[in-house]
């Protein structure tokens, strides 16, 4: 019996991710990727484009101030010190900025499989 992993709820191979995933697969020829790395390529790129879709989804929809109890709940984490490398004004501020952290994650993806594609 086949079985699917599910992520969020949902089954991966249902007929969105899979049209996402061809299309991916498809522009495979035409940047030069080796099939290899075309597969890591689309499973980067859907594994991020539905983690943010769950990150945002985890949150209530509607003004910033519905967002208030998530940062409360990290500047109580992060007051104690133990980590000392995030900044509670900056990680509160940023975190919650969902289509600036799309934007960054996928260009920062994009420019890496431009690398990628480069040294091959």
């Amino acid at each position: 019996m086949a079985k699917a992993r599910i992520i969020g709820g949902s089954y991966t191979a249902k007929s969105n991710i899979l049209r996402m995933a061809e299309v991916i697969m498809g522009l495979r020829t035409e940047v030069g990727l080796s099939p290899d790395k075309a597969v890591w390529t689309m499973t980067s790129l859907l594994s991020f484009v539905l983690g943010e879709t769950l990150e945002q989804q985890g949150l209530p929809e509607g003004p910033a101030e519905a967002v208030s109890p998530a940062r409360a709940a990290i500047s109580g984490a992060l007051s104690d010190g133990e980590y000392r490398h995030l900044d509670t004004s900056v990680i509160t501020q940023h975190f919650f900025d969902f289509d600036g952290r799309f934007e960054f994650g996928l260009m920062l993806l994009l420019n890496g499989i431009d690398t990628t594609v480069s040294a091959d």
